[in-house]
């Protein structure tokens, strides 16, 4: 089992008016035994005891990782599907624990790994076999038992089981090219979600789309983080708005 520890962040006041940030919010996850940080170091007996106390004049919280401080701890590339876009697919396809998933273009598997979160299976599949390492690694990581990792080119339809699939998630250079297998794969009522960094190719997709794949909705999700405190109030000025849009096929014929 693995464990987050939270570290609150502690300021001291000095003069008048005047504060100290002796170190900052921290978080960090662990497996159960010794644990040493800048600061404060923890003993297996510690992880027995779970909520905020006293370490080493740090106030710390231990207690068991949910899904998401360990996703936080995962290795992802240059390119990665963002939070806030997973969400909208996740609500927008309707996902639940009985849907099957393929998605195809698997980079680090971040978004492969969330939707088997919830999800009953996922495929995920990817033409770069470093990628389908650093998949395997991720899901190993966080024991995504009903994720399969295969090498393999979604456009080749020989390789994909015909309407087998709820859900299908692109995120590949030309998506468009998988339409035809994506058009095969999908069970009647089922998603598409496209991601794709420039409109331009999301025009292309839904241009390119067979009649069975019908648009129903292409978006950019935004977002923006707030900094909250005492005596301030602003949009945080570290926040990334624009990630990329999504575009939504259903199927609507067999």
């Amino acid at each position: 089992m693995k464990y987050s520890i939270i570290r609150l962040p502690n300021v001291i006041e000095y003069g008048e008016g005047n504060t100290k940030t002796l170190h900052r919010y921290n978080e960090f996850i662990a497996d159960r035994g010794k644990f040493q940080a800048n600061g404060f170091n923890l003993d297996e007996e510690d992880f027995e005891e779970h909520g905020l106390r006293d370490v080493d004049d740090n106030k710390v919280s231990v207690f068991p990782a949910r899904f998401t401080d360990e996703y936080g701890d995962i290795t992802t590339g240059p390119q990665t599907v963002s939070r806030k876009d997973i969400g909208h697919i996740i609500t927008y396809t309707g996902l639940t624990k009985t849907s099957n998933v393929l998605d195809a273009g698997a980079g680090s598997g971040a978004l492969a790994l969330y939707l088997a979160n919830i999800a009953e299976t996922v495929i995920t599949v990817d033409v770069d076999q470093d990628n389908v390492d650093l998949v395997r690694d991720n899901k190993e990581r966080l024991n995504a038992d009903n994720l399969t990792v295969k090498h393999a080119d979604i456009t080749d339809k020989h390789r994909i089981a015909s309407s087998a699939f709820d859900v299908v998630t692109l995120d590949m250079p030309h998506p468009w090219e998988a339409l035809p297998t994506v058009r095969e794969a999908l069970r009647i009522g089922g998603y598409t979600a496209v991601y794709t960094p420039h409109i331009s190719q999301a025009q292309r997709v839904v241009n390119d789309a067979p009649q069975a794949l019908h648009h129903e909705d292409t978006v950019e999700v935004t977002a923006t983080t707030w900094d909250v405190g005492e005596k301030r109030l602003r949009p945080s000025t570290q926040g990334v708005d624009h990630t990329g849009f999504l575009t939504f096929l259903r199927c609507i014929d067999t």
